[in-house]
């Protein structure tokens, strides 16, 4: 997943260790503007990647007066505040969520209450003509109770700067830098063993840079270049066996394509892409 150039491991409540997935979407869908998804065959400024790509863009906030929003659903509720910034130099947005599953589950007396809530915001500020800043942040938190005091609890947050310059007419660079972490403690309890129960705790990080270079040409073809580079650190930890995980590891890459239209509705893009990655680093204890 990628935010305005920032890269985002998970827009999901209850997400799942290793996987992207999760119960219910985190993204507030009033701050979006633009979704592209890619199942497949993705282009060359995606790589290391084993399936579809989601590419989207949030809005700017109100950049003429301060307005919000009450939002109450089935599932939760939530508010939401947009503005400008001083010399309507930028604009600013923001929106926090919170679920009340866990009150309706305790009043009809259901098994498995769970919770959640999230913030996440934008800001975008002009430094020029043709330069501007935006910081997104994007977290949240979510937990289920079990029966027999089994418990999964989750914490999640991205924080990210991209700075956007334009070339003119001709095309525009967006540069990003930012940090993720994820979070999770799942206990998890086997009556098949004779009642054993096994906690797992773990600790997800990425440290990610990308650049992003879209230029057409005067002949007519869209040239789209660049490079990131990513740090990982993965910690985990069994009670069962009493041991912790951890692992490291960093990759770089570079890509260049060239998209060409012949005829309205067709295009053809060719790309190249070469990556670079550090030899993970195992530590046991």
């Amino acid at each position: 997943f990628y935010i305005d150039n920032v890269f985002v491991p998970n827009i999901n409540h209850f997400p799942q260790q290793g996987a992207s997935g999760g119960n219910i979407g985190m993204l507030n869908m009033d701050f979006v503007e633009n979704v592209e998804v890619f199942t497949g065959g993705f282009g060359a400024a995606y790589g290391n990647k084993l399936s579809s790509v989601f590419n989207i863009a949030y809005r700017e906030g109100n950049r003429e007066r301060v307005n919000g929003q009450l939002n109450l659903s089935a599932i939760g509720v939530g508010a939401q505040l947009e503005g400008p910034m001083p010399g309507k130099r930028g604009a600013w947005m923001f929106s926090g969520n919170r679920s009340y599953l866990d009150l309706i589950a305790k009043a009809l007396d259901m098994d498995n209450p769970a919770d959640f809530y999230d913030l996440q915001g934008k800001a975008t500020y002009d430094l020029g003509a043709g330069d501007r800043l935006s910081l997104l942040a994007v977290g949240g938190s979510s937990r289920t109770d079990y029966d027999h005091g089994d418990r999964e609890l989750f914490s999640y947050a991205t924080a990210g700067l991209n700075w956007r310059h334009l070339w003119g007419d001709s095309g525009y660079s967006d540069t990003s830098v930012s940090w993720s972490f994820l979070d999770g403690t799942e206990n998890e309890y086997w009556e098949s063993e004779g009642g054993i129960h096994e906690q797992y705790d773990y600790s997800n990080k990425w440290l990610t840079f990308r650049n992003v270079n879209h230029l057409r040409l005067a002949s007519g073809p869209q040239l789209e270049f660049g490079a990131e580079a990513q740090h990982v650190r993965f910690r985990n930890w069994d009670d069962f066996d009493d041991a912790v995980t951890r692992l490291s590891a960093t990759s770089a890459g570079a890509f260049a394509a060239c998209t060409v239209q012949p005829f309205p509705h067709f295009s053809l893009t060719a790309g190249a892409r070469v990556d670079f990655e550090v030899v993970p680093h195992l530590v046991l204890g």
